[in-house]
């Protein structure tokens, strides 16, 4: 047996499954493997459970939503392409540790986290990430989550990391100050509703290359303060609700930001009801169609 895809996909009714036979020496993928197995709480495999083969475990655990213990530390995942969505949809796993993941071949972590609604502990420090291109809503939805250390991520070919934070309404500490984001073209949503964090380090962020911030800080109703001296936004098309709801930031300066391809700048201040100065002199609106509820709510 080389392919494992599906092999219980929305079996929804399983609550265990013994592995003690399994023989999985020579398979090569396994994505969606146990996706929508809803009532399984803990899943564990023996050393039998071989995976040094598979390039491909996209959705693997997606959906199992009783899901509350796995342990996978037996699995040696060097030769592993996609992670795209593996765990999303196990919002009843509360601890994930998989540091001895080998991570050096993957290209695509989309969706790998979210919707992990209860995980308040994750360990992915060791990650190699030098050859992921696309970290899109990678934790959206993990509402849980308080803290995050992303410091030794290396994100130099990471061309998407839209929604990336998305919904981690309970996220304080976020540590990204190392990310290298010259290749990234979309980052549309990826702070939205991350609505308890005071403060983002976003200093050395190089936005060169980015087309989408549309709600990129929507929702962070706890930012008291941004600094974005760093932002080169002379591609950016759509800053659509940019800064909606951020409604304890009292500062802002944007005078940097060049604005001259920008075509939607919707609800882009609306509800900064403590900002009391702002200057746009520099904003060049020539290419902007629509303004709807620019500075609305702004009431200071």
């Amino acid at each position: 047996v080389k392919n494992m895809n599906n092999l219980f996909y929305n079996c929804k009714s399983l609550i265990s499954i013994d592995f003690s036979n399994f023989n999985t020496i020579n398979v090569t993928k396994m994505d969606s493997m146990f996706y929508g197995c809803s009532s399984i709480t803990s899943l564990t495999f023996p050393t039998n459970f071989k995976t040094s083969l598979i390039k491909d475990m996209n959705n693997m655990f997606a959906e199992c939503s009783s899901l509350k213990t796995l342990n996978i530390n037996i699995f040696d995942t060097s030769k592993v392409t996609d992670m795209a969505s593996m765990f999303r949809g196990c919002n009843s796993l509360e601890v994930l540790n998989i540091n001895n993941f080998i991570t050096s071949q993957v290209i695509t972590m989309e969706y790998m986290f979210s919707g992990c609604s209860s995980l308040s502990e994750l360990v992915i420090e060791n990650f190699d990430t030098h050859k992921v291109i696309n970290m899109g809503n990678m934790f959206s939805g993990c509402e849980s989550l308080v803290s995050i250390n992303l410091n030794n991520f290396n994100t130099l070919n990471v061309v998407n990391m839209e929604s990336m934070f998305k919904d981690c309404t309970s996220l304080i500490d976020l540590y990204i100050s190392n990310f290298e984001t010259s290749s990234v073209i979309k980052m549309n949503s990826m702070f939205q509703d991350c609505s308890s964090i005071k403060e983002l380090s976003l200093i050395n962020f190089n936005t060169s290359n980015v087309i989408d911030m549309s709600n990129m800080f929507t929702g962070c109703s706890s930012l008291i303060s941004l600094n974005l001296s760093s932002f080169e936004t002379e591609k950016v098309e759509n800053m659509m609700e940019l800064f909606s709801g951020c409604s304890s930031l009292n500062n802002l300066d944007i005078t940097n930001f060049d604005t001259s391809q920008v075509t939607n700048i919707k609800s882009m201040f609306s509800g900064c009801i403590q900002l009391t100065s702002l200057d746009l002199s520099n904003f060049i609106t020539n290419k902007v169609v629509n303004m709807e509820f620019l500075f609305a709510k702004c009431i200071s």
